[in-house]
């Protein structure tokens, strides 16, 4: 499975949310309830310490990605890779904006780490920049295929948990 499937297959049913949901949660000063659409479940019906951790996680990946590119955009944006590198940044910034909508929408707490990989995924992406295209492209397919391991193995932690209580996340 690739990364982009294995976090789709984590991730999708729990995009769409809606405000009918049977659990009523506190966003902003309103009530919001949170339903998933594609069959009915609840976050009654799944284990919160597990979304939580998984949401958490994977949020802070984003992130990291998401100024990774921007340290690389900040040395090469401007040469013949520029393009390339916007559009894989612009995915990764559309995967943040969907990690961050759940993390309101299920009230998870972002990782204590964010300054951390604010400077280290800037400071990274910037060093493999000026490694120029040959370096940009070496280091991100390495980062792809420990993405795609990392997923891996929350999607066996969810089948460990039992997979029809996880059947919608997998």
């Amino acid at each position: 499975m690739t990364c982009a499937g294995a976090w789709a297959a984590v991730t999708r049913p729990l995009w769409r949310l809606h405000t009918s949901a049977r659990r009523p949660l506190s966003v902003f000063g309103r009530k919001l309830g949170a339903r998933c659409c594609s069959s009915g479940m609840t976050l009654d019906t799944i284990n919160p310490a597990t979304v939580d951790r998984i949401i958490r996680v994977d949020h802070a990946g984003e992130y990291g990605a998401n100024r990774f590119y921007a340290g690389q955009m900040a040395v090469l944006g401007q040469t013949s890779v520029g393009p390339i590198i916007q559009k894989m940044w612009d995915q990764e910034k559309e995967h943040l904006k969907k990690f961050s909508e759940l993390m309101v929408a299920l009230r998870v707490r972002p990782t204590a780490l964010m300054p951390f990989w604010n400077v280290i995924g800037f400071a990274l992406g910037a060093g493999t920049g000026l490694l120029g295209k040959e370096g940009v492209m070496a280091c991100t397919v390495a980062v792809e295929e420990s993405v795609s391991h990392h997923y891996n193995n929350q999607i066996r932690a969810l089948m460990e948990e039992g997979p029809v209580k996880h059947k919608e996340l997998l």
